[in-house]
């Protein structure tokens, strides 16, 4: 009985062993040390599609002993984030079915634009012909942390020479472009809420090409496991005499085919398609509040309702046996549709709608 205890417990203390933190794994550079591919990357969160951040561990090389295998890389205490040489909680450690990589998530504002990224990792490794030793996975440099504001906004000057204006004129002006970008406005487990805004102020008011135009609209996915992104938006477009108005919903969805689904079609040795296609579907209503007299002679009825749908396919590549690259032949496949209803335009002039939609 003495024995099985003794025995038991030196196999409980060497399974502590090689489960140290990597503090104490990595405190010291070693030979034996792993190098381990580690990268930031942004996303949506599902349902609510609010903008997130994670790091990415590449897991796929290593090889874990056999006793090890199923839960070594569910652990959180075998991994260990430093930002700018100090180290900080993860709060969530994910990995997908095969675990190729390890996804860890933290609190708001820890990841912050600029800071140094440094990831360690504790690795039992096989050293024969001993037991397996605890070892370090160290990143070879440091990843600097960009683009995690929600808010992004630019101002930029620039001179149009000879710029039609809206008397028939040509003159040179200046501009001055104006953008904000909320991607997300507060904080929720409902849906992402964003403000956009895009402005051409001219320092002629009668210039063609001044607008303000701002979007305050919300999207949320209305499944955990499939792309369905549904979104409602409202705009406001105006030029910069605010002598045309006009007053936009914007309403629609969006979706991919499930890969699950289509992998056996989309994925073989004569197509390779590594995304499927996404489909889109909207409606647009419009309502001109204020019309210049060239406006109401274009756009007879102040309401205008519109349709629009689009198809995306892109890369498919063809023919490539086993493995496809950049470098095979691909093709590209975009498709858009366009209605418009409710909409009497003068039997003189054609249609000519630039606004673009967003899917």
């Amino acid at each position: 009985m003495r024995t099985v205890t003794i025995i038991a417990i030196v196999a409980h203390f060497g399974t502590s062993l090689l489960r140290a933190q990597p503090a104490s794994v990595c405190a010291t550079p070693k030979a034996t040390d792993e190098d381990i591919q580690t990268t930031f990357e942004g996303s949506r969160d599902f349902p609510t599609l609010l903008p997130i951040h994670y790091v990415r561990v590449a897991i796929a090389p290593f090889e874990i002993p056999g006793q090890f295998q199923e839960n070594w890389w569910r652990d959180v205490f075998n991994y260990e984030v430093l930002i700018d040489g100090k180290p900080v909680q993860i709060a969530a450690l994910s990995l997908p079915e095969p675990p190729l990589a390890a996804f860890l998530t933290f609190a708001s504002g820890v990841l912050k634009n600029g800071s140094k990224l440094e990831v360690r990792v504790s690795l039992p490794k096989l050293l024969p012909p001993g037991p397996p030793v605890p070892v370090c996975g160290r990143q070879k440099a440091p990843v600097i942390i960009s683009n995690t504001s929600v808010l992004a906004a630019s101002v930029e000057p620039s001179w149009a020479p000879k710029q039609e204006l809206t008397n028939g004129a040509k003159r040179d002006v200046g501009h001055l472009d104006l953008k904000l970008d909320i991607k997300s406005i507060a904080s929720n487990r409902v849906a992402r809420l964003y403000l956009q805004s895009s402005d051409t102020v001219s320092s002629d008011g009668k210039d063609k090409t001044s607008k303000l135009d701002a979007i305050l609209g919300a999207e949320r996915s209305l499944a955990n496991a499939w792309y369905i992104p549904l979104h409602i938006h409202n705009e406001v477009a105006a030029d910069q005499i605010i002598a045309n108005v006009s007053d936009i919903t914007s309403f629609g969805m969006r979706t991919i085919f499930p890969w699950r689904w289509s992998r056996p079609l989309l994925f073989n040795e004569l197509v390779k398609a590594p995304v499927s296609p996404e489909l889109g579907i909207s409606g647009q209503f419009e309502r001109r509040i204020e019309q210049d007299a060239a406006s109401k002679r274009k756009f007879g009825d102040p309401n205008a309702f519109r349709l629009y749908s689009e198809i995306t396919w892109n890369p498919i590549h063809l023919a490539t046996g086993k493995g496809y690259s950049k470098e095979d032949l691909s093709l590209e496949f975009s498709g858009k549709c366009r209605t418009s209803k409710m909409e009497r335009v003068a039997a003189s002039t054609a249609l000519k709608d630039s606004r673009s939609f967003p899917f």
